[in-house]
């Protein structure tokens, strides 16, 4: 075999060897990137024929069971690219944080999707409503006159308009006092049952409270 056509073959089985792999890159990404299915998207809507809730209560409830049933396409599709909600600043440590929940996803196993139950719903309501008037936030329920049965909570505040911001503030964690990133580990927690209310705030326009089950009844 002549040095020339030695040197082709070893060309042309350089190329094979770059193909081979870029297509396995290209692949890979793919899997990362593709959107929800069908199937996972309604799996997810465990609210939609709850009538006690609002349009952005529901959407808490979606967008929380996407990240938490296929967390890789969640990162993908909805973290990413991600700047903060419309007219608010990104927070304290926000481009650090949503980095870290972008690892967090893209490495982590789907959890259980979290159904709603209506007596934390009540448990919720009260104490958004009693926050709200009084323009606190926190965690107290001292005074309120409000009910803590349950497992572990979430408060977020501003006036934003989907869920999706709700949700994705409490997944970034951004903030001074939030360095433990408490209300990550919650959304992402072994939680199977939640009640979401979203009321009038005195200083920040709108509350929402999230509070959470392990199990039925609180048990």
């Amino acid at each position: 075999m002549s040095q020339k056509r030695i040197w082709l073959t070893v060309v042309s089985l350089a190329l094979l060897v770059l193909n081979a792999s870029v297509l396995r890159a290209c692949t890979s990404r793919k899997i990362v990137e593709r959107e929800f299915t069908q199937a996972e998207l309604e799996a997810a809507n465990t609210a939609v024929n709850e009538k006690y809730l609002s349009t952005i209560e529901k959407e808490v409830f979606y967008y929380l069971n996407l990240a938490r049933s296929n967390p890789k396409v969640f990162a993908s599709v909805y973290v990413k690219d991600y700047e903060g909600a419309p007219g608010y600043t990104k927070g304290y440590a926000f481009d650090e944080r949503k980095e870290s929940l972008l690892r967090e996803l893209e490495n982590m196993s789907p959890l259980s999707i979290i159904a709603p139950d209506r007596k934390l719903f009540d448990l919720a309501e009260c104490f958004a409503v009693k926050q709200g008037k009084k323009g606190k936030i926190g965690h107290s329920r001292k005074d309120t006159g409000c009910a803590s049965g349950y497992h572990a909570e979430c408060c977020s505040y501003g006036d934003y308009t989907s869920g999706l911001h709700y949700v994705l503030a409490l997944l970034i964690d951004a903030g001074e006092s939030n360095g433990d990133l408490g209300h990550r580990r919650i959304m992402l927690g072994n939680y199977l049952y939640m009640g979401v209310a979203h009321r009038d705030h005195a200083a920040y326009g709108k509350d929402i409270v999230l509070d959470f089950w392990r199990s039925k009844d609180g048990k």
